[in-house]
């Protein structure tokens, strides 16, 4: 294969103050844009014709660029990267390069490799289209700002590939591929193709196997598989993590991985119902100050398996559970495990405020621990709700559960810490069976009256009236005749 550089190859590729068009390269041509090269025109190169040549490489400490209306096709299959001296990938920028732009269109002649070596950049502004897959390679990073249209799959096998265009990953029914410790970078970008996207590992440092490097949002439109343990920055049960603490990544696509979910930072949002896939668990815990959020945004989500776990590690790390627009249901369906307080770093507490959290019509357990650096460990604000007629909550842990919102289903346990009660229990009146259990255990109810068809209290257990009224059946530790026959009241304020 003949070598052609570029101070020596004029008439091969044209720049912006010659238009010569006598001499164009074979197919077997490799173009080197070498170091050492003097003149504007020997950097800034404008294609007077369509260009088959089988590599370029960029190897000059001025930037080169390559533009033009035509299309340049590039053939080699080499996954090597070129050099001054020696061709390689269909493209390479070596550690020589300054920063190269190609604006011209390029069209991929076969499945290709694209080295960008560490530390540098390459953006591409042209459409990239053709039949074949692009491979990103070598640690620099790879930025595609067109609509782009090849179709044979993108792989990002090391270094960062950069979003610049909604479109940029090539036909939305081609397949992109992350490889553990390479990345792809949203860039505060809103995908509109909807490539499936397969990840891998941490990324880079273990900064993220997906990131948004941006202060914008960046949004992904596609199903995002699991290939391994990974990380999502803005890891077997496969997992995914979410830890800047800056970021907002929204899931648009429908999410195929099986195992935890975990947000350590910044907020995870819902872009479509069960964007998580449902009975998936969930983990948010903030590893610094400040908060960790998933936000449903309007869209229901299931939350099964371990459960959803809520936490921080920091005595000013707060987790919760939002809705930032419209409606959202948060079905729990963990069982033992269905909504866990982590305490064991004094976090500053954790909030659910959701339209409507969903019991999936069974016994769901809410173990909340106690953290010192808050009077409530876990707040809910939303209706609570059976989902069947055998939904219920039980109340394990020592720490403070409350519950602020209506309570629209018939069994309440509480067996240890402190639950305060601010809605009304049942799924109508005087249908909700209370129990609290254990010594050392407190049930609280607030302004509201409660009409209940039982309240059972055991041996040095409490049951505080805040204010209002209760009516029910009273059974236990010795209380009974004060609600016997189901019609007494126990005045305000009272305690049993």
């Amino acid at each position: 294969m003949g070598i052609f550089r570029r101070r020596k190859v004029q008439l091969v590729l044209l720049d912006h103050r010659y238009t010569l068009t006598a001499f164009t390269p074979g197919s077997t041509a490799n173009v080197i844009f070498a170091a050492g090269q003097t003149g504007k025109a020997e950097q800034i190169t404008m294609l007077g014709a369509d260009v088959t040549v089988n590599s370029v490489t960029i190897d000059d400490s001025t930037a080169v660029s390559i533009g033009g209306s035509n299309t340049l096709t590039l053939l080699s299959t080499s996954g090597s990267a070129g050099t001054a001296g020696s061709p390689g990938s269909a493209i390479s920028v070596t550690a020589n390069a300054a920063a190269p732009t190609i604006s011209s269109r390029i069209a991929l002649g076969a499945s290709q490799t694209w080295n960008v070596a560490s530390g540098k950049n390459l953006t591409v502004r042209g459409v990239v289209g053709g039949d074949f897959s692009l491979t990103k390679a070598d640690a620099g990073t790879l930025t595609l700002s067109a609509s782009n249209t090849y179709t044979g799959g993108t792989i990002i096998s090391a270094g960062t590939l950069k979003i610049g265009n909604g479109r940029a990953l090539g036909a939305i029914a081609s397949p992109v591929s992350v490889t553990s410790g390479a990345v792809l970078d949203l860039n505060g970008i809103t995908m509109i193709g909807t490539n499936a996207l397969t990840l891998n590992g941490t990324g880079i440092f273990s900064s993220g196997a997906l990131i948004n490097s941006s202060g914008s949002l960046g949004t992904y439109a596609g199903q995002v598989t699991l290939g391994s343990a990974i990380s999502i920055i803005a890891g077997s049960g496969k997992t995914l993590t979410m830890d800047n603490a800056l970021a907002t990544l929204p899931l648009s696509g429908a999410s195929a991985y099986t195992g935890l979910t975990t947000v350590r930072g910044g907020t995870l949002q819902s872009g479509i119902d069960k964007a998580i896939k449902p009975g998936n668990a969930v983990t948010v815990s903030a590893t610094a100050a400040g908060t960790a959020s998933l936000d449903l945004a309007g869209f229901n989500q299931t939350i099964g398996g371990a459960g959803l776990k809520l936490g921080g590690s920091t005595a000013t790390s707060v987790a919760t559970v939002i809705n930032s627009a419209g409606t959202s249901t948060l079905t729990l369906s963990g069982g033992a495990t269905a909504l866990t307080y982590l305490a064991a770093n004094d976090p500053l507490g954790a909030t659910i405020f959701v339209a409507t959290i969903n019991l999936n019509g069974a016994a769901q357990t809410f173990p909340v621990g106690d953290s010192s650096s808050t009077t409530n460990d876990v707040t809910i604000s939303s209706a609570v709700t059976s989902g069947g007629a055998s939904g219920g909550v039980t109340k394990a842990g020592t720490g403070v559960l409350k519950l602020d919102g209506t309570q629209s289903y018939d069994t309440l346990t509480a067996n240890a810490g402190t639950t305060n009660v601010n809605g009304a229990v049942g799924t109508g009146s005087g249908t909700a069976v209370v129990a609290v259990t254990n010594s050392g255990t407190t049930l609280k109810f607030g302004t509201l009256s409660q009409t209940l068809s039982s309240l059972t209290i055991g041996a040095g257990s409490t049951v505080i009236f805040t204010s209002g009224t209760a009516t029910g059946a009273l059974t236990g530790d010795g209380k009974g005749p004060a609600f016997s026959g189901g019609a007494a009241v126990v005045p305000e304020p009272g305690t049993l």
